[in-house]
């Protein structure tokens, strides 16, 4: 039961770790779910399409957790088997989560910079002040 139950349970309790961490309220929604940032890479590197992006990111979570599952299940009284198969998970989902989410901030800064100045959208500038920057042609452009 717990190996079906590790990866809801797991991405709740990180929601609420990392929501908490930023000063925000657990219970606001936001887009730092795991699942939404596979979807955002899918859709930018893979597959273009919003639906086929959400359906395979779907998939993904739900082949590997069946093969976790299936594993586990073959040697169900194996306690030390089912720990290891957990601490495995939630290695690779924190390992992946940071990825994509790397990923994603570097895809929204481009595209920040993008707005601010379409000619040069790859200088490097400060983040603070690239933000500065967007925030006052943001204010400019009300």
């Amino acid at each position: 039961i717990a190996l079906l139950l590790w990866y809801p349970s797991f991405e709740i309790l990180f929601s609420i770790i990392r929501k908490s961490s930023i000063s925000l309220s657990p219970f606001k929604p936001d887009q730092s779910h795991f699942h939404q940032l596979l979807y955002f890479f899918l859709n930018k590197k893979i597959i273009k399409k919003n639906l086929t992006s959400n359906i395979l990111a779907a998939n993904i979570i739900n082949i590997y957790n069946f093969i976790i599952f299936y594993i586990g299940s073959t040697k169900i009284s194996n306690t030390e088997l089912q720990i290891i198969l957990i601490v495995i998970s939630i290695i690779t989902y924190t390992f992946f989560y940071s990825k994509l989410l790397n990923f994603r901030r570097i895809n929204s800064w481009i595209k920040i910079q993008y707005k601010i100045n379409p000619k040069n959208c790859c200088v490097k500038t400060s983040k603070k002040a690239s933000r500065r920057k967007y925030r006052e042609k943001k204010t400019q452009d009300k």
